[in-house]
């Protein structure tokens, strides 16, 4: 078990590239002490990187895009399809990262910010 480095996040989450350096380390230290390695387990590595990135995404002016949400709906000239989309059940999955978060963690460890 070990935490993402600089290069696993930019490795899973590309668009993380377009945030300065400084700012990505400091904010995988913050990810890094909302985590619980013991309860995590094997998946603590993408778990961190992609919260990291739902961090950075939340983060004002950090140049990390939220990601795409949930489609609802797709039209196609005169055919359109509507989807039931469930709603969010907290601020992590306000971004396409911080779903991808959830899916690495224990449902009762998941931080909801």
């Amino acid at each position: 078990m070990a935490y993402a480095t600089d290069a696993d996040l930019l490795l899973l989450v590309p668009p993380a590239s377009a945030v300065a350096a400084p700012l990505r380390t400091a904010t995988l230290a913050a990810a890094a002490l909302l985590l619980d390695e013991d309860e995590i387990g094997d998946t603590l590595m993408p778990a961190h990187a992609y919260l990291t990135a739902h961090l950075l995404a939340s983060t004002p002016g950090s140049g990390m895009p939220a990601g795409a949400g949930p489609v609802s709906s797709m039209r196609a000239g005169e055919i359109a399809a509507s989807y039931a989309v469930r709603p969010t059940s907290g601020d992590d999955e306000s971004s396409a990262w911080g779903r991808m978060y959830k899916l690495f963690v224990p449902i009762h460890e998941a931080v909801t910010r």
